[in-house]
């Protein structure tokens, strides 16, 4: 059971043991009141506490500010579940969701958004320029849609598909890196000769 569980639980059995007293005091059973006034008071201090206590998760922050974001700006957002074709456009990191909204109404197209497990990622396209928004749960950790993004800017940077039909080994220079790339050579099967030899027959 969660916190929030907990708190409905206790501000109910409070509500309900008040309403239960108000009745036995209404018909004058004044007996009966004994067990249900205590009970009243106690249902009472545990939902004061556990409201008092209660810290959100990381998790329950993240999934309540991605719903306002979702709800609130619905008009311009729309879902994908895969990324664009890069075509060797330019990434930009948006750190701001507003600022990716101003960007939004100034080129008045629309927000596209993917949600992962840890993370969302609310992205612009103008032109030969992407921008995106890592919207997460923890700030400080690179979450699977980033790690995503970036397999696809090195893929469309280094033009894995111009490079496939090479026989030998190439450099390919990034923005700010390097890399060398050689090509899997099958291994020639050794020819070797078979003899056949049928059985002696029996004299």
């Amino acid at each position: 059971m969660n916190k929030e569980s907990k708190i409905l639980i206790s501000f109910i059995c409070c509500l309900l043991s008040f309403i239960i007293s108000l009745i036995l005091c209404y018909y004058k059973l004044y007996e009966s009141l004994i067990v249900f006034v205590p009970l009243t008071i106690i249902a009472g201090i545990w939902a004061i506490y556990n409201k008092f206590t209660y810290k959100a998760s990381d998790e329950d922050i993240y999934n309540s500010n991605l719903n306002k974001i979702l709800k609130t700006y619905d008009p311009i957002l729309v879902k994908t579940s895969t990324f664009p074709k890069l075509n060797n456009k330019s990434v930009l990191d948006v750190t701001e969701f507003n600022d990716l909204l101003d960007a939004q109404a100034e080129t008045r197209k629309p927000i596209y958004f993917i949600k992962g497990t840890s993370s969302t990622a609310f992205f612009l396209i103008d032109e030969d320029v992407v921008l995106v928004h890592f919207f997460k749960i923890n700030k400080g950790i690179s979450s699977e849609l980033e790690i995503e993004l970036k397999k696809l800017e090195l893929q469309s940077s280094l033009n894995l598909d111009a490079i496939k039909d090479f026989d030998k080994t190439v450099v390919l220079q990034t923005n700010d890196k390097s890399y060398k790339i050689s090509p899997i050579r099958e291994k020639k099967e050794e020819k070797k000769d078979y003899k056949l030899e049928l059985p002696k027959e029996e004299i």
